[in-house]
Order: structure tokens, then sequence, then C-alpha cells
């Protein structure tokens, strides 16, 4: 094993596929016990890294003939010059997405999501959460607030190559620096995450008076409507005294007969 000093590349746009690259999370060892750290200035703490994985499309028959591959496989030689490269087990952190060997957890790399027709990488940052940018409009810069990175979206990754110093299990290490996100994907349900579509929610019948909002789903409240003018009440009724009842026309008189005060003798 020769000690060297890290090598920097960058990798060409990836999907990454698993794993989170802005939380760091407790490693464990075979008994899925906390690893704890052994030297250094944060001996004693538990070991605590960002790990993910990142399928970059396959342009060669091999990794190493890719050209981000033959830098790593020649950095891989110059840690580990004594033949180690060529054990079946070293550790060179890039799997095939295409195999359809299991790995050591029974998982078939070609069974999994955006794995085949790819080369999938698995990088590390220990201790400390990479450095998150964003690309766009031919400008390089912060993630914009409100903007996350996760399994599903297409980054670069900005990176080194260290020897994991292990002679019992030689390897890389793949140690990201910066993650720079390309373009937004589909997300992809990392391992150790709950498929939500899993559980078969809504299949089973809501029970009776339950809230109807609660069986259907949000819809757009329309704005209230505006309040009907009011109708004008009617005046209050004046009483009206009724008027007496029409009496029939006096007739007119008829001839009158007169009778003589005196009768004439003969």
């Amino acid at each position: 094993m020769a000690k060297r000093d890290p090598v920097q590349f960058t990798t060409p746009v990836g999907r990454i596929v698993w794993g989170k690259v802005d939380t760091l999370q407790a490693r464990t060892d075979n008994n899925n016990q906390p690893k704890i750290i052994q030297s250094g200035d944060n001996q004693g703490q538990p070991l605590m890294a960002v790990d993910f994985g990142l399928a970059i499309p396959k342009t060669q028959p091999t990794w190493q003939q890719e050209p981000w591959g033959a830098t790593i496989a020649n950095e891989g030689q110059a840690c580990w010059p004594n033949g180690q490269t060529q054990r079946h087990d070293f550790a060179w952190k890039i799997t095939d997405g295409d195999s359809t060997i299991p790995n050591k957890n029974g998982t078939v790399p070609a069974q999994r999501e955006g794995y085949p027709g790819h080369w999938v990488l698995a990088f590390s940052s220990v201790m400390r959460v990479p450095h998150l940018v964003q690309h766009f409009g031919g400008k390089t810069e912060p993630l914009a607030q409100g903007t996350s990175i996760v399994a599903g979206d297409y980054v670069q990754v900005g990176g080194n190559i260290t020897s994991n110093e292990s002679i019992q299990t030689a390897g890389l290490y793949l140690n990201a620096d910066v993650v720079c996100l390309r373009v937004k994907g589909q997300i992809i349900v990392s391992r150790g995450s709950v498929d939500v579509n899993s559980f078969g929610f809504g299949g089973a019948a809501v029970p009776a008076g339950a809230a109807t909002a609660a069986t259907t789903p949000p819809v757009s409240v329309p704005a209230p409507a505006a309040p009907p003018v009011p109708t004008p009440a009617a005046p209050p009724q004046v009483p009206v005294t009724p008027l007496p009842p029409t009496l029939p026309p006096t007739p007119p008189a008829g001839p009158r007969m007169v009778t003589s005060a005196t009768t004439t003798r003969r």
C-alpha cells in the first residue's frame, strides 16, 4: 500500500439512485452496531457519513475504459502496487448495473431502478455534508433556497480518490466534495425509505358519517358570491276609511191628483 495525496476528479452527469447527499447518517458494523472513530480529533464519536450511489451511463465495454474510470483505475494501481487490485474483492466502489449476481445483501443490481445500462459509483463524505450547488444558465452557484437534491435527480460530483488503507479489505474511497444539481428527475425510493404506495392506502371503506372532505381529493374553492342586493321593503299601508254605501237615486215624482175645494151645483 502506497500513501498518496488524494486525486481530484469530476464525473459526467449521472443519476442518484440511492442514498442522501445532504444528511449525515451513522454507519454500523456487521452486527448493526454504530461504528466508533478510533483516532483523531473525533475519537470516540459515532462515525457519521453521507453515502449515495451515482449511476453513470455506459459508453465503453468496461468501466476502466471510461475516461473517468481510467483515472480511478490508475489511482487504484498506484495506491496498491502489489497486485491487490487483481483480487475479486478489491473495493473499487463501482458496480456493474447490468450484473445479475446478488450482492452481499442479496440484491441483484440489474433489478434495481436506474441501474441497467449504467456504472454505479458509491460515493461518501465522512463527518461532513458535501457542498451542494446547481448549474443553470451557464452559471454554477449555491443551491437555491427551498431546492433539494434527492435520489432520482441528475447531478455531477466533484470529488477525490483515496486508498482505504486496509490490508484486509483493500480498496479505494470515492469522496464527494461537491454535488452539482443539473436536472431534477423522477424521485427514486431509496433503500431504507418507506414506499407509501406499498401499504395499499385507499382500499378500505370510509366509516359512515366521516367528513366528505376526507374521502375526496382537495378541490379549488370558488370565491364567495357577492351577497344579493336586498329588495326595498314596501311602504306601510295607510288604513282607508270605507265609504258609506251608495243609496239608489230617488225616482222622479209621478203625476199628482188635485182635489177641488168647491163643487158646482146644477
